[in-house]
Parts: C-alpha cells; structure tokens; sequence
C-alpha cells in the first residue's frame, strides 16, 4: 500500500518527515516483515482472491501491489497477473522474489509496473481487478478515489469483478480519540537482515475531512546494537463509510453484488473490514 500521493509535513528540526512508501524508507526495507499473511486484517485474503481469480475469464490486475505478497502467490496458483504500484522501491522487492519462488519465465512471474492508480492506462481489460490491503485509503479526496475507481473500471472487462479492502470506521474511537500508547513493531530489513524497530509517536485526526495522520520512528540497528539509521515517517490515510463507497461505485457505474466483514465470510459491521465485491453496472 503506498501514501507517495501525500505531501511531507516538516518537522520542528532539521530532518524532514517522510511518506512510509517514499524513496528507499526503512519501512519499504522491513514491509515484508511487518505485514505479513498473519495480519488480522488480511487473514485469508489470499485464498479469498484466489476463489475469485478462479471464477475470472481473463488475467488479474492487483493495483497497489506493493512488494507482491498477493501477486505472486495468484502467480503461483497459475494465473497471469499486473502489479501497479506506485513506488519503485516496492517493486525492486517485489521483482527480487522471482527466482526465490522457482519462476524462471515472464509466462509464470508477476508483472510488475509503476503507475498511480488514479490515473493510468495499460491497454488491457481484466477478468479481475483487486485493490488489497485497504491501499484505497491512501486517496485523501473523494476526487481522487472517484478518478481511481474510473481508471479501474476502464480495465475492466464487462463481465469481470472488482474488489476493494477498506477498513470499517469505528465511529466511538474516532469521536473519543486520546494519545494513544506507544505501540512498537519489529521487523529486518530486506537486504541486510538487520533488525528495524518501528514506535508509534502520535496520531492526529481531521475529523471534517475524516484523515488519519499516523507519525512513526523508524530506526536501523547496526551489527553491534547501536541506531545505524533513523527516520520519521507518516502513514496519512483516508476513512471512507461503507454506504459513502457505495455512491462513489454508483457514480462510476459499478455496484456491489456481494460484501463482507472479514475474508471469512464475515457479515459486514461495524468496526471490522470493508470487503466490496463489485461487478458492472447493467446498461439501460
């Protein structure tokens, strides 16, 4: 999931605040480790896709591929799949995978190419087109989620499926929101296998235009414990309701025919995952 659409915001000293998804940040270099299949909110998503990529005529396109956590495990079920994704430091990782999982020919692996997803054209249509990991959050404007919702649906093809990851809301956090404590993550760095600590600072919340601002410190370990490298980074993302994503759909002449909770099968509710099944609309 990348937030490059966001702007940095300086800080009081002389270092500047970055995206998590800019350049080469120690995020990107300990993605794969932080946010892996065992992530509540993305446990079963894989085979849920998988179902759905079965059932598609025609290739996957997955926008917001990330470092290919998806892409490749859909390639290795045999299907032919596109990663767009906006940073190209996530695609290097991504790329790197290829001889790790056995594929040796374009005909087997991923392709991976970069593109904002609010915009762009690959030339083809797709059975299946899925934005995972709630990367739709990234969008900070209904503007924007309207060009990125049309852009998918040019590649879609007339009877092919469309589905999105959002997060649900939980409407009592949001109005009640205090510091939170401090929450740390742990993971190694994707070349060098170094450990990165990763500490949450603070949480902002623009409630009228309804952003979540989330301001992390990254730091490298060297080989002897010492802090090698330090960066800090924000997670700026969008909150959309269930019933507003719906019109957004509505507008680009999609409608959903299914919706879940979780990739369970979950019903959908309050405070869980926004799991959006869409098809298109039916021409008068």
């Amino acid at each position: 999931m990348s937030d490059s659409l966001t702007p940095d915001a300086p800080l009081p000293s002389t270092s500047k605040r970055r995206g998590f998804y800019e350049g080469d940040s120690l995020h990107i270099r300990a993605y794969d480790t932080l946010h892996g299949s065992q992530t509540p909110c993305v446990q079963g998503d894989v085979d849920f896709y998988g179902v759905a990529a079965g059932r598609a005529e025609g290739p996957v396109l997955e926008v917001g591929s990330g470092t290919g956590r998806v892409a490749w495990s859909l390639a290795d079920r045999g299907h032919k799949v596109t990663g767009l994704e906006i940073s190209p430091s996530m695609i290097h990782l991504a790329g790197r995978k290829s001889l790790s999982r056995g594929h040796t020919t374009a005909a087997t692996s991923p392709t991976f190419t970069q593109g904002d997803m609010r915009a762009f054209d690959l030339g083809t249509e797709y059975g299946l087109i899925i934005a995972p990991f709630r990367t739709f959050h990234v969008l900070l404007t209904p503007e924007d989620q309207l060009s990125a919702i049309r852009a998918m649906k040019r590649h879609l093809a007339p009877d092919g499926t469309m589905i999105l990851h959002l997060f649900d809301p939980r409407i009592d956090d949001l109005s009640s929101f205090r510091k939170p404590p401090q929450e740390e993550r742990r993971g190694h760095d994707a070349e060098t296998g170094r450990r990165i600590v990763a500490r949450l600072e603070n949480v902002e919340i623009d409630r009228f235009n309804q952003i979540l601002e989330n301001r992390w410190v990254y730091e490298l370990e060297g080989q002897d414990g010492s802090i090698e490298r330090s960066e800090h980074l924000t997670l700026t993302v969008r909150w959309t309701y269930r019933q507003e994503m719906k019109h957004l759909l509505a507008r680009a002449g999609l409608e959903v025919v299914e919706e879940y909770g979780d990739f369970l099968g979950g019903q959908p509710d309050h405070g869980k995952e926004q799991i959006l099944v869409c098809r298109q609309m039916p021409r008068a």
